[in-house]
């Protein structure tokens, strides 16, 4: 991996543990001598890797399987055509003389409609971070929510249509038109991510700390307006985020443990944790719920398993960093963005 491209048809070459070479034909081929970072899919099964585009932040698949969404552009890709799509309302140099930035990871509607951020409005000024929401087809202008606060740090969709954010003050929820905005949980809170359980009634809440610190994390039952902590009293390893099986009653819980990040599982019910595998972070659960991928904490491999941690094969080994791993809706690929 890192080798730069021969010619326009053969942009990025790495190989596998087992010594397979992979050559990707890229649907956004880069020049010679162009850096190859940006963002990836592969296939469960370790073919048809494919280099979509340049961006390397936060992606984010579409329900409908259509696009992935990245905030780098910003814009949106076909995984299927490799058709990019600039979100024109989310450009940061929309306004001149007043610049601004988007937070986290582009939210997508249930019907992979529309898009939601956490957008600092004017960064030239504090608390001017707001809700935004675009259609992707730009028929209708940009929707700005206002949070009261001006601190609102990240955004979830849940499975109704509404919408759930992050601010200094705790949470709030409110519908996609801007209606019915209520505080559904209060205390004092920093910069993470909100996490929503499958069907909505609950959300897992990040609280990022310092890149040694362990990241807190809590359940909130949006209903009750109360929550609990979970995976480990500690906390979480820094810098990650749990996350959810597709039937809502476990958590992937990226742990640290002797200086490594672990994989354990987190019953919502009864609140055990249970390690499946010291040596894999970052897991993502897949949709179907039979495979969780994630990095290897050694060597940084790509690889799914079993949610038990049995029956781990590595998809691709690379020499750069990877991150932001996110599944197809159908489970048969997985997106991933290759570090500079």
């Amino acid at each position: 991996m890192g080798t730069k491209p021969k010619d326009p048809e053969r942009v990025w070459e790495g190989r596998t543990t087992t010594g397979q070479l992979w050559t990707v034909s890229g649907f956004d081929p880069a020049p010679a001598g162009a850096e190859t970072y940006g963002a990836y899919t592969v296939g469960v099964d370790g073919r048809n890797l494919r280099r979509l585009s340049t961006s390397f932040s936060e992606l984010s698949w579409s329900p409908d399987g259509e696009w992935i969404a990245s905030l780098g552009g910003p814009s949106i890709t076909s995984p299927q055509t490799g058709q990019i799509i600039r979100l024109e309302a989310l450009d940061p140099n929309r306004v001149p003389g007043r610049p601004h930035q988007e937070h986290g990871t582009p939210s997508w509607s249930p019907d992979s409609q529309q898009l939601a951020v956490a957008v600092n409005e004017d960064l030239t000024e504090p608390h001017h971070e707001h809700l935004v929401i675009v259609r992707i087809d730009g028929t209708t202008p940009r929707r700005l929510i206002p949070i009261p606060t001006g601190d609102a740090y990240n955004e979830a969709w849940l499975s109704d249509g509404r919408l759930v954010v992050l601010d200094s003050g705790g949470v709030w929820v409110v519908d996609s038109d801007g209606s019915d905005l209520r505080r559904v949980f209060s205390a004092p809170l920093g910069r993470g991510r909100l996490i929503p359980s499958p069907d909505g009634s609950t959300v897992v809440v990040t609280q990022w700390g310092r890149s040694d610190e362990p990241t807190q994390a809590l359940l909130v039952d949006l209903a009750a307006g109360s929550s609990r902590p979970v995976c480990a009293e500690n906390g979480v390893a820094p810098n990650r985020d749990p996350r959810w099986s597709p039937d809502g009653k476990r958590l992937l819980c990226p742990l640290l443990r002797d200086g490594r990040e672990a994989t354990a599982v987190w019953s919502v019910d009864t609140g055990a944790l249970v390690v499946v595998d010291p040596s894999l972070g970052r897991p993502v659960w897949s949709p179907r719920g039979d495979l969780i991928a994630g990095f290897d904490s050694g060597t940084g491999d790509l690889v799914v398993e079993a949610p038990d941690g049995r029956g781990r094969r590595v998809l691709l080994s690379t020499s750069r960093p990877m991150t932001s791993l996110v599944w197809s809706p159908d489970g048969n690929q997985i997106a991933f963005a290759l570090l500079p």
